[in-house]
């Protein structure tokens, strides 16, 4: 009981490529910037992102991405966030 029946995945990435291998698979995708997400704000229900914030080169930029992130899921969503430790060592970051 209280169970979503029925759930929605939607993938985003900047390559192209990828994203066309993803959509031949049958996976719903889309190519966007992480500081740019064209989706309304609070419309779901969790965001992950995996490997990315390294790829950002300063912190303001890393920051925007979160922002953007959390700005698109609903109050109080999960939002985690995963990159390996030592690229984020040369770029900390503060969320106050």
């Amino acid at each position: 009981m209280g169970a979503v029946s029925q759930q929605m995945v939607i993938g985003c990435d900047m390559s192209a490529s990828l994203i066309q291998i993803c959509a031949d698979r049958g996976f719903e995708v889309c190519v966007c910037d992480n500081m740019s997400i064209p989706y309304r704000s609070g419309v779901f229900d969790a965001a992950i992102s995996i490997a990315v914030l390294h790829h950002f080169s300063s912190e303001a930029r890393r920051r925007r991405a979160l922002e953007e992130t959390a700005r698109s899921v609903r109050w109080g969503a999960a939002v985690p966030q995963r990159s390996s430790p030592k690229h984020l060592s040369s770029f900390p970051i503060s969320l106050s």
